[in-house]
């Protein structure tokens, strides 16, 4: 549900906002900006959820890897 949320912060009196952002890897859009930027970051918001959201979907149909067979059988 993370991918989903566009942070939009003005928030230039502490280092500690964009780090968090950051080190979460949080998609984040500082003021001021123009509203094309605005359309740019939730599209990319957008195409990062739904990404996540297959990806998820994915995960568990892949079959499990086969199991590395020995080339010296009893050694």
């Amino acid at each position: 549900m993370q991918r989903r949320i566009l942070f939009v912060t003005g928030d230039t009196a502490t280092p500690r906002t964009p780090e968090f952002l950051a080190r979460h890897d949080l998609p984040c859009l500082a003021k001021p900006f123009l509203v094309e930027e605005l359309k740019l970051a939730v599209h990319r918001a957008l195409e990062r959820s739904q990404k996540d959201e297959d990806a998820d979907d994915n995960a568990g149909d892949a079959p499990p890897p086969p199991k590395s067979r020995s080339a010296h059988k009893g050694a």
